[in-house]
């Protein structure tokens, strides 16, 4: 059910003042209770389903806020006390406290309001029970935001019954909010409202429908790294890295010598160490281990070049914990080997909080089941110049979402330093050269990415444009003769040996003026361009 914009909002003001939230939406006006809102059947039915005896319930009504308890007032209708509840599809892990008043106003006698205040709560014996203040505390923790960030909730429906469900918006992750006007705040506010679909705005984890699943492909050195780095806490990460040794046991875990103290002392007083055989985890089962923990504090588990590695044999029987139903748990969990269940007995999970159902969740405390938890994200980078290592197959790429890392040419300041006085544009050389790898291929999969190289100073020396650049360009790009790149003009091709043959870097040098003569006789026109102009002005 859409709310009235504004009415369960946080950390905003109007420069003239006001602007207070109703905390509250109207369902029906008048003596007769006519219901006029859609969705308003779900809202009451599960409203009656969670239903919370009013005599304890605490909530401000009337215009100032003054607070009355349900045994005093008849306005108080239905409270319903919701434990499943979601903003944006994460689990709270905090119940709301939802109510139902008739007004007996003046000049709103008989309106059916749905209230969400924060102000409400559940009082027993002088102890707050539950308190909606407490819920929005919780949201902040979840969603990691500043509790000055500006928010609001657009959406509430109910789902069987049981389950409720915020849509919200995040405005503003830090900082409280101040708008000159109403409708200058509405026509920011509608602006970031999802159309067609629910918002995954509030917070930083699952901002723009990021996925549990989701690999970060493009060619070499176009920032896949970075941009997980900028969008994921370190203090979140896990990572690893695959390669053509990885397996099953260097991913999960295994047992291994380990070395462990005895408690007798030698004969020099320090105490005697034996080897012995222990369960060792690794990236995948720390990863597990603490997003059931820190649950539903988000971990990530980062996959540093998946496709380096047989993603088949190193994933194995986990492949089925890929599948995650709506609510972001495995589909299929699976029967824990006898050394993994023995470890994740010793790990005394506490899943009290956690949306799955009373005999998954036994399993999993047990540790006699895996199943992946909706904290948990898998985020992989994947160069598509390496996809000839370990094809990864269908059936694993389908339970996978993707995003492209396009090239960009950022770095415009970066040069090519040859010897102090050749000096070449690095983007110039980095446009010429994919535009040189596409003709031949047709593929962007070999081309340079930004990051390809990365000076600390935005200096390519000639050392480091050979060892690292040609060297990759000669073995990776131009082994079956494709680029032409390697040529000091139309007619003379050059080997990579030759451009260490001379301790000039004539070659080299050559070899560059040739790759970008359109760029420098273009700059040598500019150049000629702007001395005359200069010269014009001192006749003048």
């Amino acid at each position: 059910m859409r709310l009235d914009l504004g009415s369960f909002a946080f950390n905003f003001s109007f420069e003239g003042g006001g602007g207070t939230p109703s905390w509250g939406t109207a369902l029906g006006q008048g003596e007769g209770y006519k219901i006029t809102c859609e969705d308003r059947e779900n809202i009451i039915l599960g409203m009656t389903r969670q239903f919370y005896p009013k005599e304890n319930v605490y909530c401000p009504l009337g215009k100032g806020g003054t607070i009355f308890c349900g045994r005093n007032t008849n306005e108080m209708q239905q409270v319903a006390l919701f434990k499943k509840v979601y903003v944006n599809d994460k689990f709270i892990g905090y119940p709301f406290i939802l109510l139902l008043q008739v007004e007996d106003s003046e000049h709103h006698k008989g309106r059916l309001a749905l209230k969400y205040s924060p102000k409400i709560f559940i009082k027993e014996n002088d102890d707050v029970l539950y308190s909606n203040e407490k819920f929005i505390e919780k949201v902040y923790a979840v969603f990691e935001i500043s509790n000055e960030a500006c928010w609001f909730v657009y959406d509430i429906n109910v789902e069987d019954q049981e389950t409720l469900r915020f849509s919200a918006v995040l405005v503003d992750k830090n900082n409280r909010r101040t708008y000159k006007t109403i409708d200058e705040r509405r026509q920011e506010w509608t602006s970031l409202i999802p159309s067609g679909k629910k918002s995954n705005y509030l917070g930083t984890i699952n901002a723009n429908n990021k996925s549990l699943q989701l690999i970060f492909y493009g060619a070499p050195g176009t920032g896949k790294s970075y941009r997980i780095k900028e969008e994921v806490p370190l203090s979140q990460t896990i990572r690893t890295t695959f390669h053509p040794d990885s397996d099953y046991s260097t991913f999960v875990g295994a047992y291994k010598p380990t070395m462990q103290k005895t408690g007798v002392l030698n004969a020099v007083g320090k105490e005697e160490e034996k080897i012995c055989y222990s369960f060792v985890p690794q990236a995948f089962l720390k990863a597990y281990v603490r997003s059931w923990k820190e649950y539903p504090k988000p971990v990530f588990l980062v996959i540093e070049e998946i496709n380096r590695g047989n993603c088949a044999q190193i994933f194995g029987d986990l492949f089925q914990l890929l599948d995650r139903n709506a609510k972001g748990f495995s589909d299929y969990p699976i029967d824990a080997d006898d050394d993994i269940r023995r470890y994740l007995a010793d790990q005394n999970f506490i899943l009290s909080d956690c949306d799955i159902d009373e005999e998954n969740k036994e399993f999993v405390q047990k540790g006699e089941k895996l199943m992946l938890p909706n904290n948990l994200f898998i985020w992989a980078t994947m160069n598509t110049s390496d996809q000839s290592l370990f094809p990864i197959d269908s059936a694993f790429k389908r339970r996978w979402d993707w995003e492209y890392e396009p090239l960009k040419y950022n770095n415009s300041s970066w040069v090519i330093d040859i010897d102090g006085k050749n000096k070449y544009p690095w983007v110039e050389f980095q446009k010429e050269i994919n535009r040189r790898i596409f003709d031949a291929t047709h593929s962007e999969d070999k081309m340079l990415g930004d990051y390809f190289v990365n000076p600390a100073d935005g200096v390519i020396s000639a050392s480091l444009l050979k060892n690292k650049v040609l060297f990759y360009l000669w073995n990776d790009v131009c082994k079956d003769g494709e680029g032409d790149i390697f040529r000091t003009s139309e007619t003379a091709d050059i080997q990579f040996s030759d451009l260490y043959k001379d301790d000039n870097n004539q070659k080299l040098i050559e070899m560059m003026n040739y790759l970008l003569k359109d760029y420098l006789e273009k700059q040598k026109k500019a150049d000629k361009i702007g001395s005359e102009s200069d010269l014009e002005n001192k006749t003048e």
